[in-house]
Parts: C-alpha cells; structure tokens; sequence
C-alpha cells in the first residue's frame, strides 16, 4: 500500500470492492451448508430418484431456516493506521453493498457507531468525507481495550451467537492487557471473530499485540 501510485488507485479500488463482497458471500454461504437438517423433502426426493428408475435412493431434505447472518464491522483509523485507513473505508463500502445486515463501527481512543452515516451516504466520496470531516475517531491515539469496552457495554443487543466480527487494525495499542481481557469477553458472546491486520506479515514479529491478539481470535493478513 505504501507503494502504490495515484494512477494504480481505481484498480486497487475494484480489487478492495471485489475482496470484500467474496468475503460477505462466502460467509453467508457458509452459514447456509451448515443449516440443520429439516423435514424430509418429498419433491426433490422423487426429482432426484427418477435417475434411477423410481426407488428412492437419494432421499433429500429440507434445510431449515436460520436466522441470518449478523456482520459487524470494527475498523481501526488512529494515526498508527494512517496509511490504510481510506482502504478500510473502501472495504466496508464494499461489504455493505453485499449485505444487508451490518453494522459499522471505526474507533481511535474510543468507539464510533457509523452505521446510520453509511446508510445515509450515497458514494463512498461522501462515506469519507464523512469520517474526514466530521468522524471522532479518524488520526487519534489507538486505544483498542477502551473501543471494546464501548462495544460491550452499550451495544451488547448486537452480540448474539449469529453475529460475526470483523476487525481491521494493526493491533498496536496503549493498555494491552485490557484489550486481551475485553477481547476475550467479545468471543465468548459472539459466533465468531475475524482479525484482518494491514500489517505485512514480515514485521508481526516486531509487535507482541499481534501474537497476544491471535492466541485469542483469528488473524489474517
């Protein structure tokens, strides 16, 4: 990202957009192979056995309904992620565009809900403009435990076991091990947590958050 020139950026914008929207697709998809078996299925059991001449070998059934997938997305834009952030933003514009069901959140020192601003916002320009201008939490200090906090206390209603997390950051942090502990609280609520770090793998060594990070959750480059 550090390389990138002004004229790579609309390519890396259609890469961002087709990366986000795979994503929300395959864990949507996911969620539906994994749907309990229901009621036999009489129709497709009568489809599905006609190849055979009649004997229902392949008996079919039905899937039952889920509930559906719960997205929340928590994207990191302190001064640490600089660089990114306006990546992040792409990705987030991206995955709403694929579902329906997210809710967003960006944080510095602290918590930022942004799901209403991402509704009311027609372009990813004005979803920026939005964060740049009058955001609370683009360019601070990193305080992830004091974002997490915020997360499990005053929007608890949205942690439910069909909820799954996706967390952007570099996971450089003031209070480290208050991060852990509200981290921790986050997976045990939730039905699953995904870290993304911008960070090239290469320099994950460097910084002990990364490897405290992922012993609680998985990370991803």
């Amino acid at each position: 990202i550090q390389e990138l020139s002004q004229e790579d950026l609309p390519a890396v914008k259609e890469l961002i957009n087709r990366l986000s929207q795979r994503l929300a697709r395959q864990l949507l998809r996911s969620r539906q192979r994994s749907a309990p078996r229901g009621a036999l299925d009489f129709r497709r059991t009568a489809r599905a056995s006609m190849r055979y001449g009649g004997p229902p070998f392949l008996l079919k059934y039905r899937r039952k309904r889920r509930p559906k997938l719960q997205l929340l997305f928590i994207g990191d834009l302190s001064a640490s992620m600089e660089r990114y952030s306006s990546f992040v933003l792409q990705f987030i514009y991206g995955l709403q565009a694929a579902v329906s069901n997210l809710e967003l959140f960006t944080f510095a020192d602290n918590l930022e809900y942004l799901t209403p601003a991402l509704k009311e916002q027609a372009s990813l320009d004005q979803l920026l403009e939005r964060v740049l201008l009058h955001g609370e939490s683009w360019g601070g200090g990193t305080n992830i435990g004091a974002a997490l906090v915020g997360l499990n206390r005053d929007y608890y209603q949205l942690l439910m076991q069909r909820t799954v997390v996706i967390m952007v950051s570099d996971t450089r942090t003031v209070n480290l091990d208050a991060a852990l502990l509200e981290l921790q609280g986050l997976k045990e609520r939730v039905r699953r947590v995904i870290w993304l770090n911008p960070l090239p793998p290469a320099q994950w060594l460097r910084h002990r958050s990364v490897a405290s990070f992922a012993e609680i959750v998985e990370m991803w480059p």
